[in-house]
């Protein structure tokens, strides 16, 4: 009798093991994506962000989808899934919660002044800097802030700052996402760096 108890509980647990669900499958693609993108694999990590989107539809996987056909070049894919990533955005107040607008807004103004529509791509990066100024604070917003009063655009100096601002905030909030902790942590008001 324990041998075959043991042997259900054998056969169960290797079951319940090998079952993937629709969000795990969706966060391990994700994660590889991430991964990619920081290693600079932007065609792979463009596989993972889109294969994550089909499991689970959502403005996040998109704009990092965006975020890799753009580093590819791929301006026109970029424009359509950062469009994309957008529309499904739509509705959700921006409080600090919800972090894929920051990416979104960033990489939609890039691509706008990378296809030299300059009034638009203007438009979006001072949007993308109000909001971000709103969320995070950082001494890097100061340098953008002078490239979009003056109309001169470095777009491989803003792409590194925006990269470094986006990652910055996305990190700050997984961090407080996953521990409680870091800059987002009012109850201690952790983390007034600035950047």
């Amino acid at each position: 009798m324990k041998r075959v108890t043991y042997a259900l509980l054998l056969v169960s647990a290797a079951f319940l093991l090998s079952c993937s669900t629709p969000f795990s499958i969706y966060t391990e693609n994700m994660f590889r994506g991430k991964k990619a993108l920081d290693e600079t694999d932007y065609e792979q990590a463009k596989d993972y962000f889109m294969k994550a989107a089909e499991t689970y539809r959502n403005g996040s996987a998109l704009a990092f989808a965006a975020t890799a056909s753009y580093k590819l070049g791929d301006l026109s894919g970029a424009e359509r899934t950062i469009g994309e990533a957008e529309r499904l955005d739509r509705g959700h107040t921006f409080d600090g919660r919800y972090f894929p607008y920051v990416r979104i807004m960033g990489y939609k103004a890039l691509i706008l002044l990378r296809e030299e529509k300059e009034d638009e791509g203007i438009g979006t990066l001072s949007q993308y800097l109000e909001m971000y100024k709103y969320v995070h604070s950082g001494s890097t917003v100061r340098e953008i802030e002078v490239m979009v009063r003056k109309r001169q655009f470095n777009l491989a100096r803003l792409e590194g700052l925006i990269d470094d601002q986006i990652k910055w905030y996305e990190d700050d909030v997984d961090q407080y996402l996953r521990t409680g902790t870091g800059y987002y942590d009012r109850a201690s008001r952790g983390g007034s760096r600035s950047r």
